[in-house]
């Protein structure tokens, strides 16, 4: 089986699939202005969150084609998929609200409310933590996901946006867009505790994170 690239293109309304041998576009029709994906560990099930169409777009990865498109909260954005490839959390910007899916039914499991505009999550390696950052809040929250509530809320920089933990996950670094997008910052998170540590100065509008291992 060919391996497949997934790409929301947010102004045809589309999900671009790309075949990475042949480099073939097959466009897969979704939901208003689809921003970003997730896909079931087992590479089955492609999910994506549809912006202004306030909706999650399920897609068979292997038959290439649109099982659903399930209504969420307002603006749906942020989406992750747990360890287990068994629940879908998208983030809601416009009615603070993270929605939970599950990935076989595609059924609603339940409605979190967080802090305001929860730009992006993901989750803690075994799945018992999903985390949000609220941009419009300055806050991330935590989430239990066996009780679907929110049992922390960390106040970190001025307009957090992403979110990575290290390889260990000892720590979680958050990205601060700063305030007017000016100046940005790097919160640190203690995992042992979900306290803030420390802080780092950045250029203007930090976004996006990842963590490398050079060893």
């Amino acid at each position: 089986m060919a391996a497949n690239a997934f790409v929301p293109n947010y102004f045809q309304n589309v999900v671009d699939v790309i075949d990475t041998t042949t480099y073939a576009v097959t466009a897969l029709p979704t939901g208003a202005q689809p921003r970003r994906v997730a896909i079931t560990p087992n590479g089955e099930r492609v999910f994506v969150s549809d912006f202004t169409g306030d909706s999650v777009t399920a897609v068979d990865a292997l038959s290439l084609s649109v099982i659903d498109t399930i209504p969420t909260g307002t603006g749906a954005r942020g989406i992750a998929i747990n360890p287990q490839g068994t629940e879908v959390y998208v983030t809601n910007v416009r009615d603070r609200t993270v929605t939970v899916l599950a990935t076989d039914t595609l059924t609603v499991l339940g409605q979190i409310r967080v802090g305001d505009k929860p730009w992006n999550v993901i989750f803690n390696a075994d799945g018992s933590l999903a985390i949000v950052c609220n941009s419009g809040s300055d806050t991330v929250s935590l989430i239990d996901t066996t009780t679907l509530t929110v049992v922390n809320t960390i106040a970190v920089g001025n307009g957090p946006f992403f979110l990575v933990f290290n390889e260990d996950q000892t720590k979680l670094y958050v990205s601060n867009a700063g305030e007017n997008h000016e100046i940005g910052t790097l919160t640190i998170i203690d995992t042992a505790t979900y306290s803030v540590i420390g802080s780092v100065t950045l250029e203007r509008q930090p976004f996006d994170l990842v963590f490398v291992n050079p060893f």
